[in-house]
């Protein structure tokens, strides 16, 4: 395969990547409260009123925190867990504009699949207004009910949608593409390198 050509198809796997991982905070961050309100509902002692808000919390906190971490060691492991990194080492001056628009056009794409999940989950099932809160403003939301086996469906669905994303970031292709990007990088590992250049 010619390297125009494979850099064309590395975008396109890395497009879909996005997809995969976008998806899955989508769903996490829509549904992770209504989940926890279902099943609250039928059996109050086994939460806390806002657990599902409470998780949410923990979550995007790891995350930010990781963030600040990760370029600290994604210059010391083999697997280019870092899409733009990945995306410098697969192109050139002249082909990275295509292949960030190949990456995120296929990333965008998200945005429908996400609105229609949405748009199909909550017409599989009635809303109903909420009996376990006391406060007069919130007894008159509605929130979207979750039976048991639509819990399990979700669950299972989220471990298949990360399972598909963890594999495809590990076979990733990677060559090397004479002039890449990434050749032309000045390297700078620690945060506190990175600061000292930010400022400089």
């Amino acid at each position: 395969m010619k390297d125009d050509n494979f850099t064309i198809f590395s975008s396109i796997l890395l497009g879909i990547l996005q997809v995969l991982t976008f998806f899955g905070f989508v769903l996490m961050a829509f549904v992770a409260e209504p989940i926890a309100h279902s099943v609250r509902e039928r059996c109050p002692e086994c939460l806390v009123e806002f657990a599902g808000y409470y998780g949410q919390c923990i979550v995007f906190f790891v995350f930010t925190f990781t963030n600040l971490l990760s370029p600290c060691i994604l210059h010391y492991i083999a697997y280019f867990c870092g899409a733009s990194a990945y995306s410098a080492m697969q192109a050139t001056s002249q082909t990275f504009t295509r292949n960030t628009s190949i990456i995120w056009m296929i990333g965008g794409t998200n945005n429908f699949i996400s609105a229609l999940f949405m748009i199909l989950s909550s017409n599989l099932s009635t809303t109903k207004n909420d009996s376990v809160t006391t406060t007069p403003a919130s007894r008159k939301a509605t929130y979207r009910d979750f039976s048991e086996s639509e819990i399990r469906i979700l669950t299972l669905f989220m471990i298949g949608i990360t399972f598909l994303a963890v594999i495809l970031a590990f076979l990733l292709p990677n060559r090397k593409i004479k002039d890449s990007l990434y050749e032309k990088t000045e390297h700078v590992d620690s945060i506190k390198a990175q600061l000292v250049k930010l400022h400089s």
